[in-house]
Formats: C-alpha cells, sequence, structure tokens
C-alpha cells in the first residue's frame, strides 16, 4: 500500500507542477484554483501515508516537521524578492504532498539529511545560477566580438556595467513597444539629461509599479531615443522548481552527490 501511495504521489505532484509551470511560463501568474487544489491533494495523501504507516506518530511528525521548514525558508525567499506569492504557495504545496516521500528513487545515497522539497529548492537555485553566466557570456560577445555598444547613451561606473552584465541584457527599445519582450524589469531610468542604471528584483515592486515604470521609460525613450535599453527578464522559476522536484527524484540533492564524487 505504501509504494501505491508513493507512486500516485509522484504522478500528482508532477501533474501539479506541470500545471503550474505551464501557467508561470505563459503568464508568470499562477491561478488560485491550482495550489487550492495542490494543497487539498496532499491532504489527502498524507492522511493515507498516517492510516498505512507503520509509526503513525513519526509520520504525523515528519510531515509537521517538514511543512513548518519548507514554509520557513518559503517566507523567507518571499520576503528577500526572490520570488512572489504564486511560487511560495506552489512550492508550499509541493511540500505537503511529498512530506514523507524519500529522495531519490533511482539512485538512493546514505548522506541525503534534506526533505524532499527542500532537496527540490536546493535543485532549482542551483539550476538558476546558469542564468547570470549565460547572460554575461552574452553581453561580453555582443560588446567585444560583434563590437556593439551596449551601454552608449548609459551612465553607469565600470561596477554598476558589470553587475547589469550579469543581471540584464540590452535589447531594442522596439521589442518592448512592439510587446514582443513582454515580462521584464527595466533596469535603466531617466534623470535630468541622463540615462543611470537602476536595480530592482521583480518581485520587489508591485504590478502596478512595473506598469508605470514600463510606461514611462518608453515615454522618455520616444522623448530621447537610443539604440539600447537594459532589462532584467522575469523568470518562470516554476519551470525551474519543476526540473529540481525531477532531479530530487532521480539523483537527489546536487550539491550532495557533487560531494560523494570529489
Amino acid at each position: 500500500m505504501i509504494i501505491v501511495i508513493e507512486i500516485l504521489t509522484v504522478v500528482l505532484l508532477f501533474s501539479f507542477l506541470g500545471i503550474s509551470a505551464y501557467q508561470d511560463w505563459k503568464t508568470r501568474e499562477v491561478m488560485d484554483w491550482v495550489w487550492i487544489t495542490f494543497f487539498a491533494t496532499g491532504l489527502l495523501i498524507n492522511t493515507m501515508a498516517v492510516f498505512t504507516a507503520r509509526n503513525r506518530l513519526l509520520t504525523i511528525a515528519t510531515i509537521a516537521l517538514t511543512l513548518i521548514i519548507a514554509t520557513s525558508i518559503g517566507f523567507i525567499l518571499f520576503y528577500l524578492y526572490l520570488w512572489g506569492d504564486g511560487d511560495l504557495l506552489i512550492y508550499i504545496s509541493a511540500s505537503f504532498i511529498t512530506a514523507t516521500l524519500p529522495i531519490s528513487y533511482f539512485s538512493p545515497h546514505s548522506y541525503e539529511v534534506l526533505p524532499f522539497s527542500v532537496s527540490a529548492l536546493a535543485n532549482a537555485y542551483i539550476i538558476t545560477t546558469g542564468l547570470p553566466l549565460y547572460l554575461v557570456l552574452q553581453n561580453i560577445y555582443r560588446r567585444f566580438l560583434k563590437g556593439e555598444e551596449i551601454f552608449k547613451g548609459l551612465r553607469a561606473s565600470v561596477g554598476q556595467k558589470i553587475f547589469a552584465a550579469f543581471v540584464g541584457r540590452p535589447v531594442d527599445p522596439e521589442d518592448l513597444r512592439s510587446g514582443r519582450i513582454t515580462f521584464y524589469t527595466p533596469l535603466e531610468e531617466k534623470k535630468t539629461e541622463a540615462w543611470y542604471l537602476k536595480f530592482h528584483s521583480g518581485m520587489e515592486l508591485r504590478e502596478e509599479e512595473l506598469v508605470e515604470r514600463k510606461i514611462k521609460i518608453l515615454k522618455e525613450l520616444d522623448k530621447d531615443p537610443k539604440p539600447y535599453i537594459w532589462i532584467s527578464d522575469n523568470i518562470p522559476f516554476l519551470v525551474a522548481l519543476m526540473v529540481g522536484f525531477a532531479i530530487t527524484a532521480v539523483y537527489g540533492t546536487i550539491l550532495f552527490l557533487l560531494w560523494a564524487h570529489l
């Protein structure tokens, strides 16, 4: 019976994560019914796990501790503007449904100590660390190999330019006007007669503030045209989170896996 519950858990987990990731990719939002149904399903799965467990008290304690740890981490990341409320709610729901799930079905390792969902979150963030590397290599290629003046018309220190190269990219303003690029946060602002870099997390700005800032930037570009405007793309983190859960199910925690092979 336990193996049936675990298989059912995995199927439901990736079904809901798949729906969440798709919505996040298309709209950068997740509908409320997804996480509500997700969490309710977790309640059903955990109820079944408790009643079929040999040690019910230990199972209940495991579920409670996992939920406390995941919720604490989730809210810390939320208040640090590292993800939005939709990401938080989906992660808590995923943590709840996987509370009794063992890490790494196909390649078990004795050094795994993290709850399933914490391992998955760690894997997701490791995956996303590849994005700054990709951005800086792309910006280096455009600046030094293609000879593009990607910082033209922009007043910024060397340090600011280096940081911008890791977190953003210069785009043609026409791509913003036409809507070809939709999900982004501007990294520039116009002050008096010059353009300056201004860094914000996409999660730090409220939707109304972000829209207002985008409109203001486009109006300033109409008055003072320039070839490039720096932006930071708003990444659908739930896609990375789904991949992180898949890696945990198959291999475990990436960091522990690398440590074991050192």
